[in-house]
């Protein structure tokens, strides 16, 4: 029996002995395995929920390549540090790693360095964006804290965030860092001439600016709270046992009232008064004289911008008068050009004029002559129209002639002139009046159908032979002589 449990006892230690072997190799292999793998992160206190990455960092280090990563309200400190204990790095690094978290993060609003005993020293960080009750809360919870440390924290962090935050110039144009700020309880007067101290800005030229743009922006229960707003002109260094103590010299303080107040204020001592008063003559002296050679420079700049802007004023002037003269020029050949052309028309109508009345001139002188001739011609005629009366007979017996010459067949041998048994009718009538008139004298009657037969036909002839014109005029001479010899028979 006591064999058996002997044997027993051997077997378990056996199988304990191969459990702890196996278990050894595998922690040699994770550990390994970190040398080429990612470190996993540390468990956070996060109650059971993950926290939320909000910067993630690649960082590189021998031949390792990794990244550091910063959690939602938390410190960028904290995440730097537990990085370089992961990765068994040199904690002094961690200050560079903040560097490079901070490059990529909000502008930071407030910085307070709490003591957590035994002279660890942590600055808890807000930035801009973050909340700063879930803020203290991370910090409380990731170093143990209680409620009552959290809420010294917030009165406090409350206490330090600043009211106003100013982005300002220096002398070169670029934006000098950090901002000025304005905390609870600070006063402008000195948180300004501090600023232009650290960051070496000329004090009369700067400081009372800056302070009269904090003023502006604060909360408007807190500006009855500030002095009245004065110019700094100075600011007189004091040394105590505390350091160095700068009080702001302004434009209206009287320098030996100043004097005696600061060796009061300082417990300066026996010769205090003398060396401070001398002090702030000197410097009120360098800035009187700062003062009046940048009066003189501004005045004499003033005085080339006025004599640039003159002679910009009389090229101006003399660019104008040309091109009112140019102007002028233009004006006056147009109204020269409108003249000219006004005589022209007015010379090219006068002549048109003159022609038309030429032309009317001879058209009435042609008319007159012509009215003469027609007079004349028609002298020895009773008739209106100036036609002679064998042509108006001939055309009151042309109608019925024609319808008669035709009815006849149109023989060639009977002319178609309707004349043609008119002047024979005329001549038998001119017979028989003569027979009447006359009773023996045949002789007469003979002679006188002679000269009527004869008379006829000469007519005949001058109508065949001569024109229409001039056969009239025969007719109407030879017809007024048949008559007057009828009458004298």
């Amino acid at each position: 029996m006591k064999k058996n449990i002997l044997l027993i006892l051997l077997g378990l230690v056996f199988v304990i002995g191969l459990l702890i072997s196996n278990c050894q190799a595998q922690n040699e292999g994770n550990e390994a395995s970190t040398t080429t793998e990612e470190v996993a992160e540390p468990p956070r206190r996060d109650h059971g929920v993950p926290p939320v990455v909000i910067l993630q960092v690649p960082i590189s280090f021998g031949e390792t390549q990794t990244e550091i990563r910063l959690h939602e309200n938390e410190q960028p400190e904290d995440a730097a540090r537990e990085f370089c204990v992961t990765h068994k790095i040199d904690v002094s690094n961690a200050a560079q790693l903040v560097g490079e978290l901070e490059k990529r993060l909000p502008p930071l609003v407030v910085s307070i360095p709490l003591s957590l005993g035994e002279g660890n020293i942590v600055n808890l960080k807000i930035y801009q964006g973050w909340d700063i009750r879930k803020t203290i809360d991370a910090f409380k919870a990731k170093y143990g804290l209680s409620d009552n440390d959290g809420q010294t924290i917030y009165e406090e962090v409350q206490k330090n965030m600043p009211l106003v935050t100013l982005q300002v110039q220096g002398p070169d144009g670029k934006t000098i860092d950090p901002p000025l700020q304005l905390l609870n309880g600070q006063s402008p007067d000195v948180v300004s001439l501090e600023y232009c101290y650290t960051h070496k800005l000329d004090i009369p030229s700067y400081a009372h600016e800056l302070n009269k743009e904090l003023r502006s922006r604060v909360p408007e229960e807190l500006k009855n709270s500030y002095p009245p707003l004065r110019k700094v002109m100075l600011v007189i260094p004091f040394e105590t046992a505390n350091g160095i103590q700068r009080t702001p010299f302004y434009e209206t303080d009287i320098p030996a009232k100043f004097s005696e107040n600061l060796c009061t204020q300082f417990n300066g001592g026996d010769g205090c008064y003398d060396r401070v008063l001398e002090y702030v003559n000197t410097q009120i002296g360098v800035v009187t004289n700062k003062e009046e050679q940048a009066t003189a420079q501004a005045t004499k700049a003033a005085a080339e911008t006025a004599s640039e802007t003159n002679n910009d004023a009389e090229v101006k002037e003399a660019a104008a008068a040309k091109e009112a003269a140019a102007a002028a020029k233009a004006k006056a050949d147009a109204e020269a050009a409108a003249i000219k052309e006004q005589a022209e028309k007015e010379q090219a109508a006068a002549a048109k004029a003159a022609a038309e009345k030429k032309e009317a001139t001879l058209a009435a002188k042609a008319a007159k002559e012509a009215s003469k001739t027609t007079i004349h011609a028609t002298t020895d005629d009773s008739n209106v129209k100036g036609e002679p009366p064998l042509d108006q007979l001939r055309t009151m017996l042309q109608p019925t002639w024609d319808k008669v010459y035709k009815a006849m067949g149109s023989p060639k041998a009977i002319p178609s002139d309707p004349l043609f048994l008119v002047v024979p009718a005329f001549a038998i009538i001119g017979l028989i009046l003569g027979a009447t008139t006359s009773g023996g004298g045949k002789s007469s009657t003979k002679a006188s159908k002679t000269s009527a037969t004869k008379n006829t036909t000469e007519e005949k002839d001058n109508d065949k032979k001569m024109p229409k014109s001039s056969s009239t005029r025969s007719k109407r001479s030879s017809t007024p002589s048949a008559r007057g010899k009828s009458k004298r028979n």
